[in-house]
C-alpha cells in the first residue's frame, strides 16, 4: 500500500512538472511572438509619429510665413501651400484663419466681390450651407483655402460658430501651441473617411506673446491644416514592406464611442471605418499598444499579428518539451519505487538518527538498562568539563555526580518512568562539574523499547545546561522581591493597572487606605477596589491608553469628622516589550494644601492692611467735601449774616423765593456734589470688601480688561503706595488683543497675583525719573499671556533665579516678607494650571510672564 501511495504521487507530480514545463515553453514562445510584435509595431508607429511631425513642420511653417508678413495674397498662400500638399498626401486642405471683429467686416465682404465669391449679407447668410457670425464680437472666418477646388463653401465659414471648434480655438490661442480637434468626417468622393483638424496660433507682429493676456490680446489667426487619417497612415507606413500585422488607430482623448480613427490591415490598404472596433477588445488577445501625442491629445496605436504573422513563428519546441518531460516521469515512476524499497531496511536507522538530530547541540545519554552500560556524546561530558573517555560508562558515574539533594528526588522520576507511571523522564537538577562547581541541567529521556513482559530494555535522553537560566529566573524574582519591598515602603497609594484599568499591583498602602488585601483588590477595575478613583476614572483611562501622564489631579473628599481632605493623584504610563499599562500614585497632602492656603490667605491679608489704610485715607477727600458743602448749606441759609438777609429780602422769603435763593446761591450744586461724593466713598469701599473678603476660589469667565481696570484702581488707592512712592506718578501703557475677551479663573485670585506685580514694580522703580510700567495682553494657542513689564533697576542672575522663592527678598526689614511672588507663582501654576515666568536684565527693567488656560482645566482642590 505504502508503495502505491509513493508511486501515484510521483506519477502525479511528474503529471503536474509536465504540465508546467509545457506551459512555460508556450508562454516563452508567446513572449518571442511578442517581442517580433513590438519590434514591427515600433517599427510602424515610429514611421507614423514622424509622418505627424513633418505634418507639424507644414505648420510651423506657414507659421513662420504669416509671422513675417501678415499681409499674404492667396496667390502667395496658394504658392506655398501647393508643395506641402504634393509632398504630404494625408493633408487634404491648408486654410488662412484671420481673427475679425464685427467693425471689420467688411473686409471679408470686399475680399469675396474681389475673388467673385458670393457676397455676404448683414444677416450671416452665405450662398451656401455655412452661417457666418458676422454680427459677433469677434469671428474666425476661413480667408484661403488650399486646394479651393471642391472647398469653396468653406471660404469665409465662421469657425467661431461651432462650440467644439471654438473650444480648440481658444486652446490653442491661450497656450500658443498648435491644437488637433478630435475626429471629423470629410467627405472623399462618394465615401466619407475619418480625419482632424489642427489649429496653429499667430500672434501680431512684432509683439510680446509670452502671457496668457498677452496671447488673447495679440492673436491675428490662425494657421489650419485638415488631415485624413487613411492618407497620413498610408503615406507613414508605405515603404515599410511586409510587417504582416495590422494597425488600430484610436483617440483616448474623445468620448469611447468616438474614439476610433482608423484601420490599417496588412497587406496594406486602409479600411474605410469599422466604428465597432473596441481597444479593450484588442488588449485582451496577442498585442502591443503604444501612445503617439498630437498636439493636445492622446493617440493610442494598437497592433495586433495576423494569423500568418503567429503561424510563421510557431515552433514544434513546445511539444518536444511535453513528450520528453512524460518520459522522464516514467522513469522518475519507476526510480522512486525501488528507492521506497531500499528505505525499509533503513527505518530503524532513521529513527536513532531522528532522536539524534533531535538533541542536536545537547549532551546525548544512552543507557542499556539490562547492563548498566551508558554511553554519552561529547556534549555531554563537555558540559561537566570532561571528555567522554572520563567518564565511566556504568550509570552508577552518573548518579555520582548528582548534588546530594536533588539525588532522591531525580531517583523517584526515574523509577516512575521506568515503572510505566509517566510517558516521559523530565527533570531539572544540579550536577558537580569538574571544577567543583555545581551546574543546572535539564534532563529528558524516555524508554525507547521494552521486553514481552514491559520490562524496560533500553532509555534514551539529554542533557540541556540551564545554570544561565536558572541564575536568571533567581535574580528576577530576587529583584521582585526588592521591588515589592520598596513599592510597600512608600508612604504612596501605588496601583498598578493594565491597559484595561484592571489592577495588577497593589501596595501596603494601598491595603491600609482601602481595607483590602491585594489578593482581594487584583483583578478588580481600580476604580472599583478605590472608590475615591470612580469620579476620574474616564482621564485616569484616556491617560492610560494615550500614554500621556496625568500630573497632579486633587480630589477633595469629607472625612467621617466632615474635615475637608485632599488627595493628590498622578498617572504614569507604562510600555515595555508590548506590555501596556499604568501606575497610579495617590499622595494624602490635606496638610500641604491648608499651608498653601494658610501662605495665600497671609499675604492677601497683607496687602489687606495697606489697602485698608488706603482706603480710610481716601474717604477723608469724598467726606471733606460732604463737611465743606454742609458748612456753605449752614452759613448761607443763616439769618445771622447779612448777606442772607439782603438776598431773602429781596425774594420776600417764600417757598418760591427760597427755592430760587437755593439756585441762586448755589445749593443744589452742593447738594449734587454730596451724593457723588458718597458714591465714590460707596464704591471704594464695596472695591476693598470684596477683595479682602476670605472666600471660598470659584472659577468663572472673566473680562481680562475689566479685571486689569479694576487691579489699577486699586493699585491707585493703595495708601503704602500712595505714601512712600505714590503710583499715580507712574505711567501705566497697556496694549491688549482684541480676540481675548474672557478667560476662565479665580478673579480674586488673580487681581491679588497682578496687584502684587504692579506693588512690587513701583517700589521697585521707587524715586527715579519717569517711572513706567507697560501691561500687554495676548492669546497664544490655548492660553492667554499677561505681561507686566517696567523700567526699573532689574535683577542679576542670582536673584532672577531666586525670586519665586518663600521668604526670599531683596527689600528691608520691614518692607516686605518675600512671600508675594512665591504665593503669586503657586496661584498660577497651582490653582490655575498656568505659568509664571520673569526676564529681567541689571538695568533694563523686569517682565513678568503670566500664561493661564483659555480652557476650564479645573482647579486644584
Amino acid at each position: 500500500m505504502r508503495q502505491n501511495r509513493t508511486l501515484i504521487t510521483a506519477v502525479c507530480v511528474g503529471v503536474v512538472l509536465t504540465a508546467a514545463a509545457f506551459a512555460a515553453t508556450w508562454q516563452w514562445e508567446n513572449k518571442r511572438i511578442n517581442d517580433d510584435l513590438r519590434v514591427a509595431a515600433e517599427d510602424q508607429v515610429f514611421a507614423l509619429e514622424r509622418t505627424l511631425d513633418r505634418h507639424a513642420m507644414v505648420l510651423k511653417a506657414l507659421e513662420g510665413f504669416y509671422t513675417a508678413s501678415q499681409d499674404v495674397t492667396r496667390e502667395e498662400f496658394d504658392r506655398i501651400s501647393q508643395p506641402f500638399l504634393a509632398r504630404h498626401p494625408g493633408i487634404r486642405l491648408l486654410e488662412w484663419i484671420p481673427r475679425m471683429r464685427r467693425l471689420h467686416w467688411e473686409s471679408p465682404e470686399k475680399i469675396a466681390q474681389e475673388e467673385g465669391k458670393p457676397a455676404l449679407d448683414l444677416t450671416g447668410e452665405v450662398s451656401g450651407p455655412t452661417r457666418v457670425g458676422v454680427l459677433d464680437e469677434q469671428y474666425f472666418p476661413v480667408f484661403y483655402v488650399a486646394p479651393i477646388e471642391g472647398n469653396g463653401w468653406r471660404l469665409f465659414r465662421d469657425l467661431a460658430a461651432d462650440s467644439v471648434q471654438l473650444a480648440s480655438l481658444n486652446h490653442a490661442r491661450d497656450t500658443g501651441e498648435p491644437t488637433a480637434t478630435a475626429r471629423i468626417r470629410i467627405a472623399n468622393g462618394d465615401a466619407e473617411q475619418l480625419g482632424f483638424q489642427t489649429f496653429q496660433p499667430i500672434y501680431a507682429k512684432g509683439k510680446q506673446h509670452d502671457t496668457l493676456v498677452e496671447r488673447r490680446k495679440y492673436l491675428a489667426g490662425y494657421v489650419s491644416a485638415v488631415q485624413e487619417v487613411g492618407d497620413l497612415v498610408r503615406d507613414a507606413l508605405a515603404g515599410l514592406g511586409r510587417s504582416e500585422i495590422e494597425i488600430h488607430l484610436f483617440d483616448m482623448s474623445a468620448p469611447p464611442e468616438e474614439r476610433f480613427l482608423c484601420y490599417y490591415p496588412w497587406p496594406g490598404f486602409v479600411a474605410p471605418s469599422k466604428e465597432k472596433v473596441d481597444e479593450a477588445t484588442l488588449r485582451s488577445g496577442v498585442h502591443h499598444a503604444m501612445e503617439i501625442a498630437l498636439a493636445d491629445r492622446e493617440w493610442l496605436a494598437v497592433a495586433t499579428p495576423t494569423h500568418r504573422f503567429v503561424v510563421a513563428r510557431r515552433t514544434w519546441l513546445p511539444w518536444v518539451v511535453l513528450v520528453v518531460a512524460l518520459l522522464l516521469n516514467g522513469l522518475l515512476a519507476v526510480y522512486l519505487v525501488g528507492r521506497e524499497r531500499a528505505q525499509m531496511s533503513l527505518q530503524e536507522s532513521e529513527e536513532q538518527l531522528a532522536l539524534a538530530l533531535r538533541g542536536a547541540d545537547l549532551g546525548v545519554w544512552d543507557w542499556n538498562i539490562s547492563t548498566g552500560e551508558t554511553t554519552f556524546n561529547d556534549r555531554w561530558a563537555e558540559m561537566l568539563g570532561y571528555r567522554v573517555e572520563e567518564i565511566d560508562p556504568q550509570i552508577r558515574s552518573r548518579m555520582n555526580l548528582l548534588h546530594p539533594d536533588d539525588a532522591p528526588y531525580v531517583d523517584r522520576a526515574m523509577q516512575a518512568h521506568l515503572l510505566g507511571e509517566t510517558e516521559f523522564y523530565e527533570t531539572e537538577h544540579r550536577m558537580r562539574h569538574r571544577s567543583g562547581k555545581w551546574i543546572w541541567v535539564l534532563d529528558r529521556g524516555r524508554v525507547i523499547s521494552r521486553d514481552r513482559n514491559n520490562k524496560p530494555l533500553r532509555a534514551c535522553g539529554t542533557h540541556l545546561d540551564i545554570t544561565e537560566r536558572r541564575r536568571g529566573e533567581e535574580e528576577i524574582a530576587r529583584m521582585r522581591r526588592y521591588l515589592q519591598n520598596v513599592i510597600n515602603s512608600m508612604p504612596s497609594t501605588l496601583i498598578g493597572v493594565d491597559i484595561e484599568g484592571i489592577v495588577t499591583h497593589w501596595n501596603q498602602e494601598a491595603e491600609r487606605v482601602t481595607g483590602l488585601s491585594a489578593s482581594e483588590a487584583e483583578g478588580r477595575f481600580f476604580h472599583d477596589a478605590y472608590p475615591l478613583l470612580e469620579r476620574i476614572a474616564d482621564r485616569v483611562k484616556k491617560a492610560v491608553r494615550d500614554g500621556v501622564p496625568l500630573v497632579s489631579e486633587r480630589l477633595q473628599t469629607e472625612g467621617e469628622d466632615e474635615e475637608i481632605a485632599y488627595r493628590d493623584v498622578i498617572v504614569y504610563p507604562l510600555e515595555e516589550g508590548g506590555a501596556v499599562g499604568a501606575v497610579i500614585r495617590v499622595d494624602e497632602v490635606t496638610s500641604r494644601v491648608k499651608i498653601e492656603e494658610m501662605m495665600v490667605q497671609t499675604e492677601k491679608m497683607m496687602s489687606v492692611g495697606g489697602l485698608a489704610a488706603g482706603m480710610a485715607h481716601e474717604i477723608n477727600n469724598p467726606l471733606g467735601g460732604i463737611l465743606q458743602a454742609c458748612q456753605n448749606i449752614e452759613r448761607r441759609t443763616s439769618p445771622e449774616l447779612r448777606k442772607n438777609l439782603m438776598v431773602a429780602k429781596d425774594l420776600g422769603l417764600d417757598m418760591e423765593i427760597l427755592h430760587q435763593y437755593m439756585e441762586a446761591r448755589g445749593i443744589v450744586e452742593f447738594i449734587r456734589g454730596i451724593r457723588e461724593d458718597g458714591e465714590r466713598a460707596a464704591n471704594i469701599v464695596a472695591d476693598m470688601l470684596a477683595f479682602s473678603r476670605q472666600s471660598e476660589s470659584h472659577f468663572a469667565p472673566i473680562k481680562v480688561l475689566a479685571m486689569i481696570e479694576t487691579v489699577l484702581r486699586l493699585a491707585t488707592k493703595d495708601y503704602d503706595l500712595k505714601k512712600n512712592y505714590d503710583f499715580r506718578r507712574v505711567v501705566v501703557t497697556q496694549d491688549h488683543e482684541d480676540e481675548l475677551m474672557e478667560i476662565p479663573c479665580d478673579k480674586t485670585k488673580i487681581e491679588q497675583v497682578l496687584l502684587n506685580l504692579l506693588k512690587n514694580a513701583t517700589q521697585a522703580m521707587g524715586a527715579q525719573e519717569n517711572p513706567s510700567i507697560f501691561i500687554e495682553t495676548r492669546r497664544e494657542a490655548e492660553f492667554a499671556r499677561i505681561e507686566v513689564a517696567d523700567n526699573g533697576p532689574g535683577m542679576d542672575e542670582e536673584t532672577r533665579r531666586r525670586v519665586f522663592e518663600p521668604f526670599f527678598t531683596t527689600k528691608e526689614v520691614g518692607v516686605g516678607t518675600g512671600l508675594g511672588l512665591s504665593v503669586s507663582y503657586f496661584i498660577i501654576t497651582g490653582h490655575h494650571k498656568g505659568t509664571m515666568t520673569v526676564e529681567s536684565t541689571p538695568g533694563q527693567g523686569t517682565r513678568f510672564i503670566l500664561r493661564l488656560p483659555l480652557r476650564f482645566m479645573g482647579e486644584a482642590e
